[in-house]
């Protein structure tokens, strides 16, 4: 498909630069290149598409101001596209919405976050703590490691759910880590049921 657009593309492989040689022969829309540099020069896009050791940490900074050339020479093509009336080229419209899509990208804007309707009190009170990593955990939410105030915590809520002859949604025994040891004596469990 690429060929059939009239792109050229140039190709390194660590490994099998003469098996690509021998699949598609001479082309001129080919060049087989001999090193990762080497292809990029002159580059319009970038795709790696082999997991051989050397592209698992690539220089990164290269390869960005490499392509950052070919972003300069699509803007020069775009402003000469729109001060010259040239025959209409299929990738114009293509180039334009990559061009505005970059520079939407450039534009910092605030991130909004929907706080749900309902928060549970340990909710309540990271959001009251630090409202920004309140707001970071709900847009990318990440497992906790359980704690003995947790455990506590169930525990407490399990029997508010007793005290009040409700029937619990999700049995203590049933909850991860429930094999796990009891919480400590000095939980003051007693203590957090008589302040209830």
């Amino acid at each position: 498909r690429l060929w059939a657009a009239g792109v050229t593309v140039r190709a390194y492989d660590p490994v099998a630069q003469r098996e690509a040689q021998r699949l598609f022969g001479e082309r001129e829309e080919l060049v087989l290149c001999s090193s990762a540099h080497e292809a990029l020069e002159g580059a319009d896009a970038l795709a790696i598409v082999t997991e051989w050791p050397e592209f698992r940490s690539p220089d990164l900074q290269a390869m960005r101001a490499a392509l950052l050339e070919a972003v300069e020479r699509l803007v020069s093509l775009a402003s000469v596209a729109e001060s010259q009336p040239v025959v209409a080229d299929p990738r114009q419209g293509d180039l334009r919405l990559l061009l505005a899509e970059r520079d939407a990208a450039r534009t910092p804007r605030e991130a909004v976050v929907h706080v749900p309707r309902h928060l549970s009190t340990s909710s309540v009170v990271a959001l009251a703590r630090n409202a920004e990593e309140f707001a970071l955990h709900l847009r990318r939410p990440m497992p906790q490691p359980p704690t003995m105030a947790a455990r506590a915590g169930t525990a407490f809520h399990t029997w508010v759910e007793q005290h009040y002859a409700n029937a619990a949604i999700v049995d203590i025994l049933d909850l991860p880590g429930s094999a796990d040891e009891d919480p400590a004596p000095d939980t003051d469990i007693d203590r957090m049921k008589a302040h209830f």
